[in-house]
C-alpha cells in the first residue's frame, strides 16, 4: 500500500519591496492546488532540497514561485521545474507501458488549443505554429448575420493552420439551431471544415441564446442528433463526439454527464477548473456516479475520446472575473473566487508588470499540472481567448509542452 505524502516546498527567495513581509507574498489555495502521483520522488527531489517524503504515494506541490535575486527577470524555481517533470514522467510511466519504444517522439497525452474567433490570428500565430499543440478547438461557426463580427479567416492563416493540425475539433451550438435540420447544416459544415484533418471530433454544446435563433436547441439535442447521423453514415463513423462538462458546477454537472454520455458523448472538454474546492467536489461526485468510468489515457481509434481538462490563461483580477461569469461563479458570494480575484488585483498592484505577468504564467502552469496528473485525462485543453491568454499559451509551447514528450 502506498503511502501519503504531504510536501510543504521550502519557500523560495523573493525579491521583496518594503519591509520585505512574507505575508504580502503568500500565495493563495489555488498556486498550491497541483497534486502529482509518482511511484518514487525521493532521490530527485531530496537532490534539490526542496521536498520530504515519506516513500511513494501523492505529493502536493506548495507555492513553486520564485524570483531571481539580483533582477525583476523570471526565474523558474527548480520547484516548479521538478513537479512539471515528475507529472510528465508519472505520464511517461503509464503511457509507455507496454510499449516497444520505437519510432520518433511521441506525445504523452493530447493538448488542444482553441482557436478563438474573436481575437486576431496574428496573435495566436505563435502557440499554434509552435506545433507543440496536437490540435485546434473552434468555437461553434459565426451565423451568417454575424459573420462580419469575427475576425475572418484569411487563406494565410487557414494554410499555417491546416500545415500542422493532426487534429481538429469544430463545435456544433445547439442555441444557433432553431430545429433539427440546422442541427444537421451545422454538423456538416463541421465535417467539411474538418476535411484532411488527420483526426476530427465534434463537440457538442448549447451555447450562449441568440437573438435571432429563439430559444434554440440544447447540446442533448445536437448529441442526439449527431448519434443518428454517424450511425446513418452522414457524419464519418471516426468523428469523435465531445460534450462540455463544467467542473465549477459540482455534482449537479455528474449527472447532466451521465445524460450526455447515454446520447452518444464519448468524452468530455471541460470548463477550467480553476476553483479548487469546486473542482474537487465535481470530480468525487462524477466519480460516484461513473460519469468518468472507463476514460483513460488510451483516447480510442482517432485518439480524441476521453477527458480533457481546461485550462484557463487569466492575467487579471478581470479575467478571473470574466471566468467566474462563464462557470456559473457568484464571484462576490464565493470566497474562494473572491479571493483569488483580491490575489490578482493586489498582485497586479504590488508587482512590477514583468513579475506580475511571470507570476500569471506560473498560475497557468501549475494548472496544466494539475490537469496532467488527474489519472483519468487524456489532455488538457488550454484555453486562452485574449491576446495575453495566447502570449501565456505560446510560452507552455516553448518551455513546457516539450517535457511531455518520449
Amino acid at each position: 500500500m502506498q503511502h501519503r505524502a504531504r510536501v510543504d516546498a521550502m519557500r523560495a527567495r523573493r525579491r521583496r519591496r518594503g519591509d520585505g513581509d512574507d505575508e504580502r507574498h503568500r500565495t493563495h489555495a489555488f498556486d498550491v492546488a497541483v497534486e502529482v502521483e509518482v511511484a518514487s520522488i525521493g532521490d530527485v527531489a531530496s537532490r534539490h532540497n526542496l521536498v520530504r517524503t515519506f516513500g511513494n504515494g501523492r505529493v502536493i506541490a506548495r507555492d513553486m514561485s520564485t524570483r531571481a535575486r539580483g533582477s525583476e527577470t523570471r526565474a523558474m524555481t527548480r520547484g516548479m521545474t521538478i513537479m512539471t517533470r515528475l507529472a510528465s514522467r508519472r505520464v511517461r510511466r503509464a503511457s509507455t507501458a507496454g510499449d516497444g519504444g520505437v519510432g520518433a517522439s511521441r506525445r504523452l497525452m493530447t493538448f488542444l488549443c482553441e482557436r478563438a474567433p474573436f481575437v486576431d490570428f496574428a496573435s495566436q500565430r505563435e502557440a499554434f505554429e509552435s506545433r507543440a499543440y496536437d490540435g485546434a478547438v473552434h468555437p461553434d461557426f459565426p451565423s451568417s448575420s454575424s459573420s462580419a463580427a469575427a475576425v475572418s479567416v484569411s487563406d494565410a492563416e487557414s494554410a499555417s493552420m491546416g500545415a500542422w493540425v493532426p487534429a481538429a475539433v469544430r463545435t456544433v451550438a445547439g442555441s444557433a439551431c432553431e430545429d433539427v435540420s440546422a442541427i444537421r447544416r451545422r454538423a456538416l459544415d463541421a465535417v467539411e471544415a474538418s476535411r484532411g484533418v488527420e483526426r476530427c471530433a465534434i463537440l457538442c454544446v448549447s451555447g450562449d441564446a441568440r437573438a435571432d435563433v429563439g430559444r434554440g436547441m440544447t447540446s442533448e439535442d445536437v448529441l442526439r442528433e449527431l448519434s443518428s447521423m454517424r450511425r446513418r453514415g452522414d457524419v464519418p463513423r471516426e468523428t469523435t463526439l465531445l460534450a462540455v462538462a463544467n467542473p465549477m458546477l459540482g455534482a449537479v454537472e455528474a449527472e447532466r454527464m451521465m445524460r450526455k454520455r447515454e446520447l452518444g458523448a464519448e468524452g468530455f472538454i471541460t470548463q477550467p477548473g480553476f476553483l479548487r474546492e469546486r473542482f474537487d467536489r465535481w470530480r468525487d461526485a462524477a466519480d460516484r456516479v461513473g460519469a468518468l468510468d472507463g476514460f483513460s489515457r488510451d483516447g480510442g481509434p482517432n485518439g480524441l475520446a476521453g477527458l480533457f481538462l481546461g485550462v484557463c490563461a487569466p492575467r487579471s483580477a478581470k479575467n478571473i472575473e470574466f471566468w467566474c461569469a462563464l462557470t456559473g461563479v457568484d464571484v462576490d458570494a464565493d470566497a474562494e473566487a473572491r479571493t483569488l480575484r483580491d490575489e490578482y488585483a493586489r498582485r497586479a498592484r504590488d508587482m512590477s508588470r514583468e513579475r506580475f505577468d511571470d507570476w500569471t504564467f506560473e498560475r497557468v502552469e501549475l494548472a496544466l499540472v494539475h490537469a496532467v496528473s488527474f489519472e483519468r485525462a487524456l489532455g488538457a485543453h488550454v484555453m486562452p481567448v485574449t491576446k495575453g491568454g495566447y502570449a501565456h499559451a505560446a510560452r507552455l509551447a516553448r518551455d513546457v509542452l516539450p517535457i511531455f514528450r518520449v
